[in-house]
């Protein structure tokens, strides 16, 4: 009995210091990508949000903000960031979006893990998450992004009976904090419809209080955007744009690609559970909802914001690599030499936009400005000034720099 003990806690232990060492190595990536944006402030959602949180109780992450939704995920980073000396907000910030991204992409190994039984399939799923091409514009380190990763952490959950019935605690603690984070949350939740109506009672139970939760948080964040008196014209713009001045590859590849990928999964999908009798289920709802979310938000930022596509092409990877993993037989061979170009081609797109662009690494660092800013409330006692970002400025007050060094 000692013997089998002994030899379930050596299993864990080694577990444990499998996920660690892979969290190092996904943190290691992103490093490499952040390199000197992670002592800089991305313009938007600009220094707002952490100087609210600085002078307000943590009660305020329910707040409806400018976007005209609540926004719990950002909020809670800029809490925890507030309780640094204020020239360390950027560092910890980043840090701490950093830490968001992690949790998602070792939420992804371990759920593809547990579909697919094999280790290297899991890995070239999560790796997508912290290598996303589009994720260098203005995703990387920007505490007001990381609500999109914890959006694909619940399409991904949701997709998993594995998952919903191993902890069904966490499962409802995700679809709550995603909900309350993005009014597009609902999307999410496609995946779960599907084990709804499975055979296991606690997956299908713990499924329709997902799809019930969601819902009733849809519905609140509609009634927060009313209340908000936000203009309309946030959720449904009035107009689209393709192919302005100056649009180039970078643009093209993610307007395209991912959702190419994601109609590509879901009609191989469908086709081999139609005709082959084979489970495919998770992969083809995982890129349906890739596909949804590329498309409401293309419309939603009038094919503007490129923070839109980081969803639609991790999804459409993982989506793919789910197919992979469920596909048996003759059909097998069809769906790896899918994977193997698009697999060549998102390469291409991570050497390409691996690092961070100029809008979240350029200007002085958060820091240096601190300093300097501390030096001008003591030669010109005021109760704003303005620190310098990439693009604009962030109006910081003296009160916050009195007396500290830094």
């Amino acid at each position: 009995m000692d013997r089998v003990f002994a030899s379930r806690l050596m299993s864990r232990f080694r577990q444990i210091l499998g996920y660690l060492a892979l969290g190092c190595f996904f943190g290691l990536v992103l490093l490499l990508r952040l390199r000197g944006s992670i002592f800089r402030l991305a313009p938007d959602p600009n220094f707002d949000m952490f100087d609210e949180a600085r002078h307000s109780s943590l009660l305020t992450v329910f707040r409806v903000g400018y976007e005209g939704y609540i926004s719990v995920v950002p909020r809670l980073i800029s809490h925890a960031a507030a309780v640094f000396p204020i020239g360390y907000t950027a560092l910890v910030g980043s840090t701490l979006t950093s830490l968001v991204w992690l949790s998602t992409a070792i939420g992804s190994f371990w759920i593809i893990k547990s579909q697919t039984s094999k280790t290297y399939l899991a890995l070239l799923a999560s790796l997508m998450v912290v290598l996303v091409p589009a994720g260098k514009e203005s995703s990387l380190g920007n505490s007001g992004n990381a609500k999109w990763q914890v959006f694909i952490l619940l399409v991904l959950v949701t997709s998993s009976k594995e998952f919903i019935g191993r902890f069904p605690k966490t499962t409802l603690f995700v679809t709550f904090l995603s909900g309350f984070s993005h009014p597009l949350s609902l999307i999410a939740v496609i995946p779960v419809i599907h084990s709804s109506f499975g055979t296991d009672a606690n997956v299908r139970r713990i499924s329709r209080m997902v799809l019930g939760l969601s819902f009733v948080i849809f519905v609140i964040q509609l009634f927060a955007f009313r209340i908000s008196g936000a203009n309309p014209t946030r959720v449904v713009r009035t107009s689209w744009y393709w192919h302005w001045s100056g649009f180039f590859s970078f643009w093209n590849f993610n307007f395209i690609v991912p959702l190419m990928v994601c109609v590509t999964v879901a009609l191989l999908g469908l086709s081999i559970r139609l005709f082959a009798k084979q489970a495919t289920a998770p992969a083809a709802l995982v890129a349906l909802t890739g596909f949804v979310i590329g498309i409401v938000s293309y419309r939603q930022g009038n094919g503007l914001t490129d923070r839109y596509f980081v969803a639609p092409t991790v999804l459409g990877w993982i989506s793919l690599i789910q197919l992979v993993g469920q596909t048996r037989g003759r059909l097998l061979a069809a769906c790896r030499s899918v994977m193997l170009v698009v697999g060549v081609v998102l390469l291409w797109a991570v050497v390409t936009w691996f690092r961070s662009s100029s809008y979240i690494n350029s200007g002085p660092t958060w820091h240096s400005e601190i300093r300097r800013l501390r030096q001008v409330c003591n030669d010109i006692p005021t109760e704003y000034v303005e620190a310098q970002l990439s693009i604009g400025v962030a109006n910081v007050r003296c009160g916050d720099l009195a007396g500290m060094d830094q």
